[in-house]
């Protein structure tokens, strides 16, 4: 039943997703843009005459840091999914004859905007 729920609205689930997808890359990234930046100049300060190079430690953070911070942007990312297909079926169930939804006004002002 759900795969038929999002096909009847598909071009709103596509327009949320490709939206959310594309905050939660920039959160990834940023995140590893950040922990890459807080290690290099963390061991530029504390370990620069003891390294060769600070570069790829720094690099290595980057990186862990990105799949770390994915790990978490997912969770989240599937909490959205969650909740717009709950808001969608709360729609079809109770929003169709003039009926009183239990999403938010709030809620709905963000996914009208979006799709």
């Amino acid at each position: 039943k759900v795969f038929f729920l999002l096909l009847r609205n598909v071009r709103r689930v596509a327009t949320i997703e490709a939206v959310g997808n594309l905050i939660f890359l920039l959160g990834k990234l940023l995140i590893a843009a950040v922990s890459g930046l807080v290690a290099y100049v963390w061991l530029d300060a504390y370990y620069k005459e003891e390294t060769r190079s600070i570069l790829f430690p720094a690099i290595f953070a980057l990186v862990i840091a990105f799949y770390v911070g994915s790990a978490f942007i997912n969770v989240v990312d599937t909490i959205a999914d969650t909740i717009l297909i709950c808001f969608i079926a709360d729609e079809e169930l109770f929003g169709r004859d003039g009926r009183r939804t239990f999403a938010t006004s709030r809620l709905k002002g963000y996914i009208k905007a979006c799709s």
